[in-house]
């Protein structure tokens, strides 16, 4: 029981034994006790019921508040620990990040201001391939697909902006291949072009800026 809920049960008690102490001195007196008194009873009698239907209608408020906080809970939970699973990719990325940081300045001599470039290796490609390949598998892990109605504005830019970057990358690296079965000086070009299109395009900051945005939302959610 609640205190108030206490205090009004001594308040309600104690009005009533001052009524029954009344009629009972009364009763000696005259006989009409009942009749003099029925309006106070009445009034008394009349709170109480309206306490015990408020005190129910608290007590079943109180009872769907609680399964509704339980509910609140669950859910929380479901998201915690997608925020945290999706916060384990954050090594991912950045191991990501430190590959491409490290293979991106090989590229520099593709250069589309560079009138002539040099003819890419098969070692080169392969390395645009792997680069492709290494950001394709983290966006598409389902730790992470799973928990981008987590992300925040920025988060979701971020993630929309390297999909942007894999497709468009994909697109063009098969140009490549075509161009790699049929070589030729112009083939030879476009090679060349492509290849630091897509070098420059699959910016490791970007991707350092995404792993750190991981972080924050497993610290969000932890």
């Amino acid at each position: 029981m609640e205190r108030n809920e206490a205090w009004f049960l001594a308040v309600v008690t104690a009005v009533i034994g001052f009524i029954v102490g009344m009629a009972w001195s009364d009763l000696n007196h005259q006989a009409g006790w009942l009749y003099q008194y029925q309006t106070l009873v009445t009034g008394v009698l009349a709170v109480s019921a309206a306490f015990i239907t408020v005190n129910a209608m608290n007590k079943t408020e109180e009872r769907q508040q609680k399964r509704h906080d339980e509910l609140i809970r669950v859910s929380q939970r479901a998201d915690r620990l997608t925020a945290q699973r999706a916060g384990h990719m954050k090594d991912y990325f950045r191991k990501v990040a430190v590959e491409l940081a490290e293979v991106q300045g090989t590229f520099d001599a593709f250069d589309a201001s560079n009138p002539n470039p040099p003819r890419a290796t098969d070692a080169q490609i392969d390395k645009i391939s792997y680069m492709i390949e290494l950001l394709r598998l983290g966006l598409e892990m389902d730790v992470i697909k799973s928990s981008k109605h987590l992300f925040g504005a920025k988060m979701s830019v971020s993630y929309e902006r390297l999909l942007y970057v894999l497709n468009w990358s994909t697109e063009r690296f098969r140009l490549i291949e075509a161009n790699r079965r049929n070589l030729t000086r112009s083939s030879t070009e476009d090679i060349a072009q492509n290849i630091w299109k897509i070098a420059s395009q699959i910016d490791y900051l970007l991707i350092e800026k995404f792993a750190d945005e991981l972080e924050r939302l497993e610290s969000i959610y932890d």
